[in-house]
């Protein structure tokens, strides 16, 4: 019983504090800001932004408040639908 309410915490703190990751790469945003957006109603945020490698490789992080739609764009603000 000790070991099991020790793994259910030590599993609760992890989803808990849990983030979702994205991981892409597009050569045409090759050393670009990639921007990853999410909506509040009808407002949009900001939820995370990185600049990609000479490869066009990014890795974007959103945490559990950042659920729903969003989108993912460069300078060009030419979105790209993503499913959070």
């Amino acid at each position: 019983m000790k070991y099991f309410l020790i793994i259910f915490l030590g599993l609760s703190y992890s989803c808990i504090y849990s983030q979702g990751n994205i991981t892409g790469s597009f050569p045409a945003l090759k050393n670009q800001l990639v921007k990853l957006t999410g909506f509040e109603g009808f407002r949009t945020y900001t939820i995370d932004s990185v600049k990609a490698d000479e490869n066009g490789a990014f890795h974007l992080t959103f945490g559990k408040k950042d659920h729903g739609m969003g989108y993912l764009a460069a300078i060009d603000n030419r979105p790209f639908i993503v499913v959070l």
